[in-house]
């Protein structure tokens, strides 16, 4: 879902420059989160002068304090969603009016067992348990991912869902759920953007499923900007949705620039007034592999075993890290957080700045959710995907060869419709069989814990320190295939 902004109507942040930067608001929030917990820290995030270039250390170093405490985890997440909120702008003329509802019911048989595609194949059962270990024990996934599998994989009555409804925000994004779950047999609320093309695709994607999908028309025809009329789609969803019934309110829109924050802000406001209306509805969202995350001591462990097993390769690599003053090949996790209970937590650091500064911040603000969520006792499904060749990333020429060269540094890349799938089979676990957490551990583990992030956290280099190098390898192949196209 890739919103088109009108600067008139809606939800909006301030715009601070004639290009429209939004960097103010961005530094202001920031700085709002941490300051009660590291005063040195919103004083450097607020006097940055080149917040495109220093944004990622900013968001570094506030996973760190995020990490040092349960408190400052929920405090940071708490501050920062209150000035978001606060800073915001509404601005009055967006269409207020109602929609009307349709409802497309699939014509195919559901579903019954999960199966996965992966490459020219379709995997179930005792195969796709092979290939879940195979990514666990190569560090593409986390243990505690294909536990979740596994248990989805053990009950396939889970995958339709029974007993709850889904809202789906971005149901075409590439990433969401909502093509496994109509194949499913899941009821789903779809919204998207207005646009012929797109819900010609929605409409008849529901129709080939076996669920039953229902989705929202207006004046434009089906859709809705959901930054525009949140106070609208609000309303759809409670006049479409049964208290008998669990709500899933799943937000998987993307944007460009400051609208993804627009809309990731739009969706909030949603998703808060839903938990007060509704105690037993699930926020539901997907984490980006390239953030930084607070990771655990196993993690570590295996990263550094790693960088003590490279064997001959090792004489090479340090000369090229001592060349460059350790830009290249840097080991992964030097630095090391010590929280107050004494366990020991790493900095997965795969930030990349060629995403921009407003998409971190669109992110963060997502994880801030499910961390006051979590914490007020709430259900919460927040899994990290991993990186995938999804659209916004083969037209990034630097992410795409990136990822061609991801290969010999041991991170994969998956297809959409294995990553698709994968993801929405944790959902269904999420829901049904969610990973147990210890009652007082940091919230942190939320991202932890049944991540799937392709390797980049278990891989004995620094992410960042071998991004230039995997570009170099992978850029003719990017070549390549935008003469092909």
């Amino acid at each position: 879902m890739v919103v088109d902004r009108n600067p008139h109507a809606g939800i909006t942040l301030p715009v601070t420059s004639p290009r429209g930067g939004t960097t103010l608001f961005a530094t202001a929030v920031l700085a709002d989160a941490v300051r009660g917990f590291d005063a040195d820290l919103a004083q450097t995030i607020e006097s940055s002068r080149r917040w495109r270039h220093e944004y990622t250390d900013a968001f570094r170093a506030m996973t760190a304090v995020s990490a040092s405490a349960p408190a400052a985890a929920v405090g940071i997440a708490e501050a920062g969603l209150q000035s978001a909120h606060n800073l915001m702008r509404f601005i009055s003329g967006a269409a207020d009016a109602g929609f009307e509802s349709e409802v497309v019911r699939g014509t195919r048989e559901a579903v019954r067992t999960l199966r996965v595609p992966f490459g020219n194949k379709i995997l179930e059962g005792d195969a796709l348990r092979a290939q879940l270990r195979a990514w666990r024990d190569r560090g593409i996934v986390e243990p505690s991912f294909v536990t979740a599998i596994d248990a989805v994989i053990d009950n396939p009555q889970w995958l339709s869902l029974p007993g709850h409804q889904t809202v789906v925000v971005g149901a075409g994004s590439e990433l969401g759920p909502y093509l496994p779950l109509i194949d499913w047999g899941a009821e789903v609320l779809a919204i998207d953007l207005p646009g012929a093309d797109r819900w010609r695709r929605i409409v008849q994607q529901a129709k080939d499923g076996a669920g039953t999908v229902t989705y929202p028309t207006g004046p434009a025809g089906p859709g809705v900007d959901v930054s525009r009329n949140f106070s609208g789609v609000l309303n759809w969803i409670y006049a479409n949705t049964s208290k008998r019934k669990k709500l899933v309110f799943g937000m998987y829109a993307y944007a460009d620039g400051r609208a993804h924050v627009e809309v990731t802000l739009a969706a909030d406001v949603i998703g808060v007034d839903i938990l007060e209306n509704r105690p037993k509805a699930t926020l539901a969202y997907l984490a980006t592999p390239t953030d930084c995350y607070a990771v655990k001591a196993d993690v570590m462990a295996e990263a550094r075993r790693r960088w003590a097993a490279r064997g001959r390769r090792a004489a090479g690599q340090e000369l090229l890290r001592m060349a460059t003053r350790s830009a290249l090949m840097r080991p992964n996790y030097c630095d090391e957080v010590v929280d107050r209970d004494g366990n020991h937590w790493g900095l997965a650091d795969t930030l990349i700045s060629a995403q921009g500064p407003n998409y971190a911040l669109a992110k963060r603000l997502q994880r801030w959710r499910g961390v006051v969520a979590r914490n007020s006792g709430q259900r919460i499904s927040f899994n990290v995907a991993p990186a995938s060749w999804t659209q916004s990333v083969t037209k990034n020429a630097i992410l795409a060869s990136a990822y061609h060269g991801a290969g010999r540094f041991g991170v994969e890349i998956f297809a959409p419709d294995t990553a698709r799938t994968l993801m929405a089979a944790k959902l269904v676990s999420d829901l049904f069989a969610p990973v147990p957490v210890e009652p007082n551990a940091n919230p942190e583990v939320l991202f932890y814990e049944g991540a799937a992030h392709g390797g980049l956290w278990r891989q004995p280099f620094e992410p960042i320190s071998v991004l230039s190098l995997a570009a170099a390898q992978g850029y003719p192949r990017t070549v390549f295939d935008r003469l092909r196209h």
